[in-house]
């Protein structure tokens, strides 16, 4: 995908088109707020974001880390802001790995907690 020689305000509504729900929300409101507003692209990042909230799950570190990420959109030049999404990239898979560590932690927890209130029942009703 190629972006660069098109406006911004059109490549959300692209991406918007492209990413399934809730996702998608997230990059039509920016499209939409862009649009009829005359605020700058970080002001009207993070207010959707902060807006659209309450449809995503995101813990609070990866909320903080979206929000100083919208804060240096446009604000370099290509280059710069390829290292930038780079960066994020690196810890959004930091925090994917630390998830899926702590989804293995659970899943064995609600394993064993399951088998017991199984065997909890069946000495119940014997």
């Amino acid at each position: 995908m190629t972006y660069s020689k098109e406006p911004l305000h059109q490549i959300l509504l692209n991406i918007s088109k492209q990413v399934n729900a809730p996702i998608s929300f997230l990059f039509y409101d920016t499209y939409e707020e862009l649009v009829h507003s005359d605020q700058s692209v970080s002001e009207i990042t993070s207010l959707t974001i902060k807006k659209n909230l309450h449809k995503l799950a995101l813990k609070q570190k990866e909320i903080e880390l979206l929000l100083q990420f919208t804060q240096t959109l446009g604000s370099h030049n290509l280059s710069q802001q390829l290292k930038q999404i780079s960066l994020v990239l690196v810890h959004l898979h930091h925090e994917l790995s630390d998830a899926l560590a702590e989804e293995k932690r659970f899943a064995s927890l609600f394993r064993s907690l399951g088998v017991l209130t199984g065997l909890l029942l069946v000495l119940i009703l014997i």
